[in-house]
């Protein structure tokens, strides 16, 4: 077996012990699953982006810095197409290929089934969350949280073809194979979209009492399961007809939030994230006949077909747990990624494709033997932050590029990255030799980096999974603190060389030092308590027990006090860093990660990993003064004495906020004119950037400065001006009027004469003009439209126009007008042959009427001639002039013509003289 195989294989088999150790203390609200939806059915990016500090000086979200591409953006910007946070899963059997969608970067990442490489990203519609195939038509639907809709692409092309507009916040969807359609869960609206397959339009919506959340289609009966988290029901669909059957109740405080179908046994297995459990209900009855425990947190569940088992992928535990079908029995437990939440089965291998929310990656279990067999990344995970006294740059350790960045103090940008060890997750600055310590989680040593040269000059090997550090500047030792072995190694900044070792509590997670006691103070987030270490000593002098599970620490400098950041019971330990006793403690976010202290305005730092947001301490009284919406799942937190910023870490963002504490002011753009849950979006100067907004409000909070903006919706008839706003010391409202928006109808004439005036008549109204052209400008729609002139000699035919989100033209071509001349005989028999020729055209009829079409002026006729008829009025001359003419030939019977018989008479008469001749003459010749 390779090495690095084996090695990790050891460290994922270590922490899946230390997960299942602290499954039971630590709380996974329900919210926090997926997009962490509110009650209110709102997306934890809510309209407002970000909400800033208020004019108190706490600080604002001043820029958001982009390592990957080294792009520095103004505000809080939350996805920026780093490919993090994988969420929704699927298998695409025509090509082979895995779609992850990546929530916190809006595109899809296509991975080869075969290679298990990443092949290529689609960008898609805003945090897509959800993904399904169609093997009817080829395509891979992606669910877009944030914008509403479902972006279709192409497995041929990997290209996007199309976007649907659906309900409210999409999160999920199954492809029913029976009818060829895709059922959208919309959590939102409450509400299920169908979408036809060979259309890809929206064909249908099933309204529910409450949010739906996962769904699963039975090729057996043809039935569409839905649950419905709030009320722990499932309902079912039919899909040919659409009707709803249900609730089926699964248990109070279930929960249920996925579903997969076994065709094998016709049942559909319920993934119940509240109770930990998956219940099983009979597809042929729709009842609920029986229930399997799982461990934390089921998220996502899959069928394998081939060897006939279910896979529940488990949210808070980070496994994935196996089911058989045939028993209902657990046969097996698989250790994976951070916070699974997608699952896709390949058919073509036989292997489950898990995604990891919390770790960037997805996971590859074998059909055969339940194993994880190897592991995609799909993004970068910064994780904590250093400051750099001597050159005033900020280092930040990315855990899974195995890099460290560093940020230039004056422009806030990336300029270097130095390769290190296996998963880098904390560091510290030794501020007497200008050196950086890393510390590497994965490959158990600490990477020595020059400040000055920013080049790794050595490693120093340490306990088993060092994931923090801090630097003792009394005696200038280097504490790294060692997770798996629970002690903390002491290195000697000189020689660089581990001096000591010591025993602290479970699990320890960070170490703050005091400058003014000179001790260490250790986080032990297994143990409910920090250790103290007396740096002259290097021994623990005492244990002060704090909340649950603590997990960051700052010092004070100002007040002398500890601040504790306790990510299991959600708040701040206060220490009084003179009597080491507990003086206070302090209600944050949820689950905070981080803390730092800002030594210039003397407030407290603490990022909240699923609060997406940093509260703020004052340190004189130990009271909250405000939070600063940041990135998504924020960890590590340090401040620039030198610029006065103070730096987040968010790891699912892939993003550095940098909070800045100058005062600031609310801006609010106050929408009018939109339909109701329509989506629009304002742009500031310099790529600030909203990000969709629902309500009919956005607030954003900016220092003094004019800036411009732009406003975007989605609903494209609308449009709204740009302009711009200057903050001046208050906070100011901005009204936005949206208005429909109007494209040129625009009418060109041919055939008049030039300087003829001529009108067009469109909508009601009438425009006239003596040039070529008239133009209107029209919202979408069809309208009818007459032509006019006031040359009446010409004319235009009547139409439709359709305006359809783009100008249209319409060609009006004028012709002269023609007036019908009509000549009528009268006298000759029925049936008689008679012609004339009229504006030099000849004309025949055998009836009483000869008719000629033609425009105004003089014109001659003459009618030929009927044997046996005289002719009045059978020539003349006459004039046209803005009417019709008739005219009147008359045919009279000629009383010296012969008729037909008498030449006929005569004829015979002349023939017998003839005869009569020929004989005598030739009697006489004889």
């Amino acid at each position: 077996m390779d090495k690095k195989i084996l090695i990790l294989g050891v460290i994922l088999l270590v922490l899946g012990f230390i997960s299942m150790g602290f499954a039971g203390a630590i709380s996974f609200p329900v919210s926090n699953q997926n997009m962490h939806i509110p009650s209110n059915g709102a997306s934890t990016s809510n309209i407002v982006p970000f909400v800033q500090g208020n004019s108190t000086g706490e600080g604002y979200v001043k820029y958001t810095l982009d390592p990957i591409n080294n792009t520095l953006l103004n505000g809080n910007q939350n996805s920026i197409g780093n490919g993090l946070a994988p969420e929704g899963i699927v298998y695409d059997s025509l090509n082979g290929n895995v779609y992850v969608a990546n929530d916190c970067s809006n595109d899809v990442s296509v991975i080869n089934g075969s290679t298990n490489k990443v092949i290529g990203s689609v960008t898609v519609g805003a945090y897509p969350q959800g993904a399904a195939f169609d093997p009817l038509n080829g395509n891979v639907y992606v669910t877009n949280f944030g914008s509403s809709s479902v972006s279709v692409i192409n497995g041929s092309t990997n290209n996007v073809i199309t976007s649907v507009t659906v309900g409210s916040y999409p999160v999920g969807m199954a492809f029913d194979s029976m009818n060829g359609k895709i059922f959208v869960i919309n959590t939102g609206s409450h509400s299920v979209s169908i979408i036809n397959g060979s259309t890809n339009k929206v064909n249908g919506t099933v309204n529910f009492p409450s949010a739906p959340k996962g769904v699963a289609f039975d090729s057996l009966n043809g039935n569409v399961y839905v649950t419905i988290e709030g009320l722990s029901d499932v309902y079912a669909i039919n899909a040919t007809t659409n009707a709803v059957t249900g609730p089926i109740n699964v248990g109070s405080g279930t929960s249920p939030d996925a579903a997969a179908f076994d065709p094998l046994n016709g049942n559909v297995y319920v993934a119940n994230y509240g109770s930990n459990n998956v219940s099983i209900i009979k597809g042929s009855t729709n009842k609920v006949i029986g229930s399997v425990n799982v461990s934390s947190h089921p998220d996502a569940a899959a069928f394998d077909s081939l060897n006939g088992n279910v896979y529940i992928a488990n949210w808070g535990s980070s496994n994935v747990t196996i089911i058989n079908g045939t028993t209902n029995n657990v046969i097996g437990s698989v250790k994976v990624g951070s916070n699974p939440d997608g699952e896709a089965f390949d058919s073509l291998n036989g292997n489950m494709f898990i995604s990891n929310c919390g770790s960037n990656n997805v996971f590859e279990i074998s059909e055969t033997t339940n194993k994880v067999i190897g592991y995609v990344n799909v993004g970068n995970n910064p994780s904590w932050d250093s400051f750099d006294s001597m050159n005033g740059n900020m280092f930040v350790t990315n855990c899974d590029s195995n890099n460290v960045f560093e940020i230039s103090e004056t422009t806030n940008k990336v300029i270097g990255s130095v390769n290190v060890s296996s998963s880098p997750d904390g560091e510290a600055f030794d501020s007497l030799n200008g050196y950086v310590y890393v510390t590497n989680y994965g490959s158990n040593n600490v990477s020595i980096i020059n400040g000055t040269t920013d080049k790794v000059i050595g490693s120093v090997n340490v306990g088993s999974s060092p994931y923090a550090a801090a630097f003792d500047s009394l005696n200038g030792n280097v504490y790294v603190i060692n997770v798996i072995s629970c002690n903390v190694s002491v290195i000697n900044g000189s020689t660089n060389k581990v001096i000591g070792s010591i025993k602290v509590g479970a699990y320890p997670e960070d170490v703050t030092f005091d400058s003014l006691n000179g001790y260490m103070y250790v986080a032990n987030t297994g143990s409910p308590y920090v250790s103290v270490i007396n740096g002259s000593t290097n021994k623990v002098i005492k244990n002060i027990t704090v909340g649950t599970h603590p997990d960051a620490s700052t010092f004070d400098s100002l007040n002398g006090n500890m601040y504790v950041a306790n990510c299991g019971s959600n708040n701040v330990t206060i220490i009084n860093g003179s009597t080491n006793k507990i003086i206070g403690t302090v209600k944050v976010g949820s689950e905070p990660k981080g803390i730092a202290f800002d030594s210039l305005n003397g407030n407290v730092y603490v990022s909240n990993y699923y609060s997406n947001n940093v509260t703020i301490i004052n340190g004189s009284t130990n009271k909250v003064i405000g939070s600063i919406k940041v990135g998504a799942y924020p960890e590590g937190v340090a401040f620039n004495s030198l610029n006065g910023n103070v730096y987040v870490s968010n790891s699912y963002s892939g993003t550095i906020s940098i909070i800045s504490t100058s005062q600031n002011y609310n801006t609010t753009f106050t929408e009018s004119g939109l339909p109701s849950g329509a989506t629009w979006f304002v742009n500031l100067t310099n790529g600030l950037k909203s990000g969709p907004i629902i309500k009919a409000y956005y607030s954003v909070s900016l220092v003094n400065g004019t800036y411009n903006y732009t406003i975007e919706t989605a609903d494209k008839p609308y449009h709204a001006n740009s302009g711009s706003i200057t903050v001046n010391g208050n906070n100011i409202s901005k009204p936005i009027i949206f208005s429909r928006n109007k494209y040129a109808a625009t009418f060109m004439e041919s055939g008049l004469p030039s300087g003829t005036t001529w009108s067009v008549t469109l909508n009601g109204t009438t425009q006239t003009s003596a040039t070529s052209t008239i133009s209107f400008s029209e919202t979408n729609g069809t309208y009818s439209y007459t032509i006019a002139t006031t040359n009446k000699t010409y004319e235009s035919s009547p139409g439709f126009l359709t305006v359809n989100g783009t100008s249209v033209s319409i060609q009006v071509s004028f012709s002269k007008v023609q007036y019908t001349v009509t000549f009528t005989e009268t006298g000759l028999s029925k049936g008689t042959h008679w012609s004339m020729t009229f504006n030099g055209l000849t004309s025949s009829s055998n009836s009483t009427t000869i008719t000629f079409n033609i425009v105004n002026g003089t014109y001659s006729y003459i009618v030929s001639g009927v044997s046996g008829y005289s002719i009045t009025n059978g020539s003349g001359t006459f004039s046209v002039n803005g009417s019709n003419v008739a005219k009147i030939i008359k045919f009279t019977s000629s009383p010296s013509g012969m008729s037909i018989m008498e030449i006929i008479g005569i004829s015979g008469a002349i023939l017998a003289i003839v005869v009569a001749v020929g004989v005598v003459l030739y009697i006489r010749k004889k």
